[in-house]
């Protein structure tokens, strides 16, 4: 079972710009502006609540099912614990942008 953590990593590793959660389909992560599809099986309702659920508080998994849209922000810290990227995560089950993350 594939984790978001995992799949963030992946982001950064590989370049892309974005990635998108999608039931029906395994995650995919947009390289120079092609879609390339990540080493995994289609995502199932189940795993795309359960990815996209993951970096939600409470108070931010109610108001997306009030409002049915929720732009958060994030960081991804590496194995070093040092933060390596701002993520942007558009909590609408279907995607989110790499931002370049500066710390000053």
């Amino acid at each position: 079972m594939v984790e978001l953590q995992q799949l963030l990593e992946s982001v950064i590793e590989k370049k892309a710009s974005d990635l998108h959660i999608t039931t029906g389909s395994p995650p995919q992560f947009r390289i120079n502006g092609s879609l390339t599809t990540f080493d995994s099986v289609a995502l199932t309702a189940t795993d795309t609540k359960r990815l996209c659920y993951s970096v939600l508080t409470d108070a931010q998994r109610h108001k997306f099912e009030e409002d049915w849209e929720l732009d958060i922000g994030f960081l991804l810290w590496s194995k070093r614990t040092e933060p390596i990227q701002r993520k942007r995560l558009y909590a609408t089950g279907s995607g989110g942008r790499s931002l370049p993350g500066h710390l000053l």
